[in-house]
This record gives C-alpha cells, structure tokens and sequence, in this order.
C-alpha cells in the first residue's frame, strides 16, 4: 500500500506528524510523514503518501496513522 513503515513504534517515543494534503486528482500527493522526536537528530519512522485519495478520506487516514503511532 501506500503506508511505508521503517520502524515500528516504540513505548515513551514522541512522535509527530508532517502531513500535506493533495487535491487526490493524480496529481499532487497527500503525505504524511511520521517522525520520531524522542531524540535528536529525528528520524522517520514511517511515511504515507497517496495522490488519489480525496481530502475527506485521507483526514480518516491521517487519524489511523496517529492512533497506530501511539498505541504503544
């Protein structure tokens, strides 16, 4: 799919999300890139990135993305 994970999430991380919306037409992307701030330099953890998606749609993406961030 168009969630790529590269490091699953880690109990007391801080993480936060980037997210830039497209207008889901083909041609621009809605991203969110899921960043893990806990320690510096930050690292991403994971990034979505679709460009077909519409914006009501991709707003319920963006909120499984956050809540699978912070189960642990």
């Amino acid at each position: 799919g168009f969630l790529k994970i590269y490091q699953n999430s880690i109990d007391k991380h801080i993480y936060a999300l980037g997210v830039d919306t497209g207008k889901g037409t083909g041609r621009d992307y809605s991203v969110v890139q899921v960043i893990d701030i806990t320690y510096i330099p930050f690292k991403q953890v994971a990034v979505y990135r679709c460009n077909e998606i519409p914006t009501t749609k991709f707003a319920l993406e963006v909120i499984k993305i956050k809540c699978s961030s912070s189960d642990n």
